[in-house]
């Protein structure tokens, strides 16, 4: 599909109600005997194809590394020593936190490396199909925590920007935003621009994602260690 079949198909989803759902919601797998959709199945729900099984051990390693010289990561640490932990009392609890959480994810990972099926049919071993609806919406739940969490953090880094540019006239604009709300004008314009940069990165698929990775995996240790030379 071209760019302009793309921005016909993108225009024609806001056309109506029925068209914005046809065009979000996932494609059908209709077996042999079946002519409708089944809340069963799909393609994200289906065991992963050979040609979309394109992550390798470097693109989990880079994954992995880019997330632990993040500065959502480093933050827990200060996070633990502001709540009244000594340095050395934060070291041990990022230690053993971290210890377990990799063993965990090690062996949740095993039914997706070798069965390549995602977590929400794997939780229909334990939870039963209808069941499997709980751990679905507590992860639901605990992504749209940490990814505002994220967007605001990133936000905050992102408003250093413009404040680098345009000086400490941006810094120190007429805030208009009540204080309970519990953030700035110019962190909110960091949040906002953090949040558009980053949002078409919802729309690619993860089989091409690696990519980002392996970009990311180079460049952010690059920048990480940049800012404390500075």
């Amino acid at each position: 599909m071209g760019f302009s079949e793309k921005k016909a198909a993108f225009v024609h989803a806001f056309s109506s109600k029925e068209a914005f759902i046809k065009a979000i919601e996932t494609r059908t797998d209709v077996g042999e005997g079946e002519t409708e959709r089944s809340r069963w199945k799909n393609e994200d729900l289906d065991v992963s194809p050979p040609s979309h099984r394109t992550w390798k051990w470097m693109d989990y390693a880079g994954f992995w590394a880019a997330y632990g010289v993040s500065p959502g990561t480093w933050s827990v640490g200060s996070a633990l020593i502001t709540v009244g932990l000594k340095p050395w009392q934060a070291v041990i609890c990022l230690f053993f936190g971290y210890f377990f959480g990799a063993i965990g994810i090690v062996l949740h990972s095993r039914s997706a490396a070798v069965y390549h099926i995602g977590f929400p049919v794997e939780s229909r071993v334990t939870f039963g199909l209808r069941g499997s609806y709980f751990p679905v919406a507590i992860r639901v739940i605990t992504a749209l925590v940490w990814t505002g969490v994220s967007i605001v953090q990133g936000g905050y880094h992102t408003a250093v920007v413009p404040r680098c540019i345009f000086g400490d006239s941006f810094w120190k604009m007429t805030n208009t935003i009540p204080t309970k709300a519990g953030i700035t004008l110019p962190n909110f314009i960091g949040l906002l621009v953090y949040w558009i940069l980053t949002f078409p990165l919802l729309v690619v698929s993860l089989p091409k994602f690696r990519r980002f990775i392996e970009i990311e995996s180079l460049i952010m240790p690059i920048t990480i260690f940049s800012l404390f030379i500075i």
